[in-house]
């Protein structure tokens, strides 16, 4: 391992500019995808604490979300375009067309979130036809939970609960298991 590498989640730091420019270019990205489509898209990235969004491990554990999703789909009758892949430092991203009201897609990804080894990594967003996103609250389905202590996560977030240490503490314990 090189000087400033963490364990399983790469070496590029990720500034704030980065992120913010990230997030205008999924926005653009679904937008344009969504242009006279008449199901829904799902956007997928994971929720990475810290400065570094990209690593082998992040990348298992993306592969892995991605693909429980598919099955879901799959499972539950849901036909879907093959998935728009984008490998960034930034952060992987996913996004898939799929031929449902968003809904029982929604119910879907909140399942996978909520049941998958790493699922509180996973940010699948569901938007309709218009590119409103669906919110959990919305469809009965409680609001995220802090990886670390339990509580509402826009608490944690906001407040600065856990210190850095923490974070990294329980993210690197959620990727363990992806290398």
């Amino acid at each position: 391992m090189s000087a400033g590498e963490t364990p399983g989640r790469g070496v590029c730091p990720v500034r704030l500019e980065d992120m913010l420019a990230a997030r205008e270019a999924r926005a653009k990205a679904q937008r344009f995808l969504l242009a006279g489509w008449r199901g829904c898209l799902v956007s997928f990235t994971l929720n990475l604490a810290g400065e570094v969004k990209s690593g082998c491990r992040a990348a298992a554990a993306f592969d892995s979300g991605l693909s429980a999703l598919l099955s879901a789909l799959g499972a539950a009758g849901i036909r879907y375009e093959p998935p728009f892949l984008r490998r960034l430092f930034t952060g992987d991203e996913a996004y898939l067309l799929c031929e449902s009201a968003p809904e029982p897609v929604k119910r879907i990804a909140e399942g996978i979130e909520r049941d998958h080894p790493a699922g509180r990594l996973f940010d699948f967003d569901v938007l309709d036809g218009r590119g409103r996103k669906l919110s959990r609250t919305e469809l009965g389905l409680g609001e995220r939970r802090c990886f670390v202590c339990g509580r509402p996560a826009f608490e944690c977030a906001r407040s600065r609960r856990h210190s850095a240490a923490e974070l990294a503490e329980k993210l690197d314990k959620l990727l363990e298991p992806f290398g």
